[in-house]
């Protein structure tokens, strides 16, 4: 009887994935916060859904997803435009700031839960 070793070996081999067609475009860095550094303009994550999920700042601004802290992982997408801010990967209980320097509507989305909306709008 033959080994059935080598075709599973090369069956995973297969399945392994590419990101060689995906493009980000990040405009605007993001960084990690403290609680205690969370600025009033927090969007929190519970279950699936942003809260609040509209937000209005100035230019300027930071504004603070409190990512994952009910344990689920969580990462936002904007919208691919200028002044954007770049994807924040899936975070579980981390606080992540991005700071809003270009007047406009940015909506956004948790790609890995995709009915989780938003819109930060800067003026």
């Amino acid at each position: 009887m033959r080994s059935i070793l080598p075709f599973v070996v090369l069956l995973v081999a297969a399945c392994g994935g590419s990101d060689a067609g995906t493009t980000v475009i990040p405009v605007t860095p993001v960084t990690p916060v403290t609680p205690s550094a969370a600025p009033k303009d927090t969007i929190f994550t519970p279950g699936r859904a942003f809260s609040p999920s509209f937000v209005s700042v100035t230019a300027g601004s930071t504004i603070v997803f409190a990512l994952g802290f009910d344990g689920t992982g969580h990462d936002v997408r904007f919208t691919a435009k200028p002044g954007a801010p770049a994807y924040i990967p899936v975070s579980v209980r981390k606080y992540v700031g991005v700071v809003m320097t270009t007047r406009g509507d940015f909506p956004f989305t948790c790609p890995t839960h995709p009915e989780m909306t938003g819109i930060v709008t800067v003026q």
